[in-house]
């Protein structure tokens, strides 16, 4: 069916089906053909309307251009046959609209009610295939009647700042190390392996552990302590088995 071209087309919006979410995206199409919009509504729903909502909406038309339909609802009637009676609301209009400008008007019901499929097919076959149809979201309305969503406006993004340059820490200098005392460790060791006359170390292993820490603070590498193991072996202070077993003299 090709995009209709009357001079008016009423878009009749099943408010309690489709809700609003879409109606702000969409304008006139740049033919300039006139668009009425027919809100259809129950106060007692979520949805509430007025004039004052439709201005911020935004969409190019004017308050002449939009209706709304406000159901009456008797205090009685359960909330399902509330939204049953917006159905007839409809029709109702229809069949206003339809004999009044049998030559120059356009019906669509923006609903996702195939209940209203009988009424469009029953207008069709009285006025003609192109004067009435069902859509069910704003896209297709849009696609249909030849309309286009505003564009949105891309949000600027800003540039992360770059952050201010640091001034440059200065340079922790390095403390030169110590030396290593051969004669200074080799007394010391000698002196405290004396003191533990009781119960030194009795094997190569835990020689080598007692050694570095008692020398932590000259921290000591391993070439250090063998080094150290070797003079106490020289100065006749202990003597190493084969199998690394500590014999003090």
């Amino acid at each position: 069916m090709p995009t209709p071209k009357f001079p008016i087309s009423h878009v009749l919006v099943d408010c309690e089906n489709v809700g609003l979410n879409g109606l702000t995206d969409l304008v006139v199409n740049t033919d300039g053909s006139p668009l009425k919009f027919v809100l259809f509504h129950n106060s007692t729903n979520k949805i509430n309307l007025s004039l004052t909502q439709l201005k911020d909406f935004g969409y190019a038309l004017n308050e002449g251009r939009v209706e709304l339909v406000e159901l009456a609802i008797p205090e009685k009637m359960t909330k399902k046959q509330a939204e049953n009676a917006l159905d007839f609301y409809i029709a109702f209009y229809m069949g206003q609209v339809m004999p009044r400008e049998p030559f120059n008007s356009h019906c669509v019901i923006l609903s996702k009610d195939h209940d209203y499929d009988p009424l469009v097919l029953h207008v069709q076959k009285q006025f003609g295939e192109d004067r009435c149809e069902r859509v069910e979201s704003y896209e297709e309305l849009a696609k249909r009647l030849g309309l286009i969503a505003k564009p949105q406006e891309a949000k600027k993004v800003a540039a992360p700042k770059k952050p201010a340059p640091q001034p440059a820490k200065a340079a922790k200098k390095a403390t030169p190390q110590k030396a290593f005392d051969l004669q200074k460790s080799l007394e010391k060791a000698k002196a405290n392996l004396k003191g533990m006359s009781k119960n030194p170390p009795t094997t190569k292993a835990k020689l080598q552990k007692t050694l570095k820490n008692w020398f932590a603070a000259e921290k000591l590498t391993e070439a250090n302590i063998q080094s150290l193991i070797d003079s106490l072996q020289t100065a006749g202070f202990l003597e190493l088995s084969k199998t690394n077993q500590v014999k003090y003299k």
